[in-house]
């Protein structure tokens, strides 16, 4: 469980990438994409401090497993929420803006995903929750139109020879 914790803290930090705060006149390709890559920063950060440590969940008993959880896709919607917020508060540039609604749009999906994994979670035997997070939570699918949305903006500061960070890879 460990292991896709830091897949989706990588994530999600992708979508601290899109927090910023946006203003009324549009960025400029470099102040929008250094924007995205301190929001990524800052969302990795509450992500990582959200993460229970592997000493800490070594000796848990189901129930509390199942509590951390819990607790931790209650944090990780908060944060998607706060960084979707964040993100669609940034003004891109015109030549920017399809990719950016892209990524709005991932950020707004994998949200709603955590939210609904926190409710999921649950009605979910204790037993269970260990194989929901692996068969359910941490899925490709849950983070694939994120991942795409994120490297396409990444790809477009690549080529502009902006030099930024995305984290749009999950730490392995």
């Amino acid at each position: 469980m460990k292991h896709y914790l830091a897949i989706a803290t990588s994530l999600l930090a992708l979508g601290a990438v899109a927090v910023g705060c946006g203003g009324t006149e549009a960025l400029s390709a470099e102040e929008y994409f250094n924007k995205l890559e301190a929001i990524a920063n800052e969302t990795q950060e509450k992500e990582s401090n959200a993460q229970p440590s592997e000493e800490d969940s070594a000796s848990l008993t189901p129930d509390q497993v199942k509590e951390q959880g819990s607790e931790f896709l209650d944090s990780s919607a908060t944060i998607n929420e706060d960084a979707l917020q964040k993100v669609e508060d940034l003004d891109p540039p015109d030549d920017l803006q399809e990719a950016h609604d892209r990524l709005v749009a991932a950020e707004s999906d994998m949200a709603t995903r955590f939210r609904d994994f926190a409710d999921e979670v649950r009605d979910i035997p204790p037993e269970g929750v260990e194989d929901f997070f692996n068969s359910q939570v941490f899925v490709e699918s849950t983070f694939a139109d994120f991942d795409a949305a994120c490297s396409a903006l990444q790809d477009l500061a690549d080529g502009k020879n902006i030099d930024v960070d995305l984290n749009c890879e999950p730490e392995g």
